[in-house]
């Protein structure tokens, strides 16, 4: 078990009266949980499978039982985000930036939503609007077509129409970018009014009967004059993973109750059992790209925060590392994203799902930063291709346009920790660049 000492911090400046802080993680159940880091020394193998790894069985529902100790967190690290927080409460040089930004950032969450399914202009084609309704973001109109229907790929170039108000994707990235930095600056700062609103924003989206969505997503990522659900849209849930930490750092706010807690619970706990039950979802499972990839660290993260050790421990344990060894050449090429228009950016998308999985690793006693096949490859391998062509070199395959990769920073500080490996965090702070001075990653991730 991760033990950390907590200090009191309420009568430090610049924190004002500061919530209530992080216990040690202790996962709803009574399995042992190891959470030993991985260390460079020599390479582990899981068990691969030979035959299809993917299961699409359907599972049992898990009832939640209400927990009185603290939410737990599962991608985050609550060491570092303890000890970031006595070091704002001391007024550390380097993060007196970091929190003043987070406060102009949060300032500014206070004004956004409400965020809710109901507010689009479309409706779903089930004819309810508590459904998602996304639309392919690379398909367009088809000009030799009256109408533009059905709409045809143009793989790579992101169809505007696809962030209007008719559909709801704009609200689902609004909604999830305010809840977290609302959550971390109540966290950091004490000030309650931020807490509020991202408990607000919480259950408009989740619990609330009038607002909430329903637990699916078989209207996302639509094409029009193509009826029927794609299993590719469920890749447009993905934003939940980062965010659900977020709300174990709402804890000791009466505006967010143990009751909101297990609503939200219960919320992802049918999205999860949709997921594992659904053709759609049943067909997602089966995806040999990134889609596949990050339907596991849907599930495993969904099943985490559900309370259901067993369901993310199948995963961690057996779906996870037969994936690595099917999308991963021993050369730590991943064919199936070099095929892509946007080659680098879908091979580092891939990575972020197996990284995510990874730490998620660490609470299923699955060492997946050291999982490697007999013939090589691994998480680390992949990681190694790709990071030279982040640190100038010309990349060799198929990339559209200008692209940003300061996203994958967060990544790099993960890895850079998991295989101490100073390079790692360097090339992340090389990313941030200016923005390192005043990037709220210094209080979440081991730099």
């Amino acid at each position: 078990m991760l033990a950390v000492t907590i200090l009191c911090l309420a009568a430090c400046q610049p924190v004002a009266t500061s919530p209530a802080p992080l216990p040690p993680i202790k996962l709803s159940t009574s399995a042992t949980i190891q959470t030993t880091p991985a260390t460079p020394a020599t390479a582990t193998s899981l068990p691969v499978l030979t035959s299809a790894p993917f299961s699409t069985q359907s599972p049992t529902p898990t009832a939640i039982t209400p927990t009185t100790h603290q939410p737990d967190l599962f991608l985050l690290d609550q060491k570092t985000i303890v000890g970031a927080k006595q070091r704002v409460s001391r007024n550390a040089p380097e993060l007196v930036p970091v929190i003043e930004k987070l406060r102009r950032d949060a300032d500014s969450a206070l004004k956004a939503g409400p965020f809710s399914v109901m507010n689009k202009k479309g409706t779903p084609p089930g004819g309810d609007k508590h459904d998602y309704l996304s639309l392919s973001i690379y398909y367009w109109p088809d000009p030799a077509k009256a109408d533009g229907k059905p709409y045809i790929v143009r793989d790579g170039e992101i169809n505007p129409e696809s962030k209007t108000d008719f559909y709801d994707k704009s609200s689902l990235d609004g909604m999830l970018s305010a809840v977290k930095t609302l959550s971390l600056a109540y966290y950091f700062t004490g000030e309650e009014k931020y807490g509020i609103q991202a408990a607000n924003l919480l259950r408009t989206w989740f619990i609330s009967p009038a607002t909430r969505m329903n637990p699916n997503m078989d209207y996302s990522q639509g094409i029009p004059g193509k009826p029927g659900s794609r299993a590719s849209g469920i890749i447009e849930s993905v934003g939940f993973l980062a965010m659900l930490d977020y709300p174990a750092l709402l804890t000791g706010l009466k505006e967010w109750t143990p009751a909101d807690q297990l609503a939200l619970q219960t919320w992802f706990l049918s999205y999860l059992n949709w997921l594992q039950t659904s053709p759609t979802g049943k067909a997602e499972a089966a995806a040999k790209n990134n889609h596949g990839a990050w339907y596991d660290a849907q599930t495993a993260m969904y099943a985490l925060f559900s309370g259901d050790l067993g369901t993310a421990s199948s995963v961690l344990k057996t779906s996870t590392p037969a994936r690595i060894a099917a999308q991963i050449e021993p050369d730590g090429r991943q064919p199936l994203e070099l095929a892509r228009t946007r080659s680098l950016h879908y091979s580092l998308y891939n990575l972020q799902a197996f990284i995510n999985q990874a730490v998620m690793g660490q609470k299923t006693e699955s060492n997946l930063w050291r999982y490697s096949t007999p013939d090589g490859r691994s998480i680390r391998k992949a990681l190694d291709f790709v990071l030279p062509y982040l640190n100038g070199q010309k990349w060799e395959y198929p990339e559209m346009g200008t692209q940003d990769y300061t996203d994958f920073a967060p990544y790099l500080y993960l890895a850079g920790a998991a295989y101490n490996e100073k390079s790692y965090t360097a090339l992340a702070d090389t990313l941030l660049g200016s923005d390192l001075r005043s990037s709220r990653l210094k209080l979440l991730y081991a730099r």
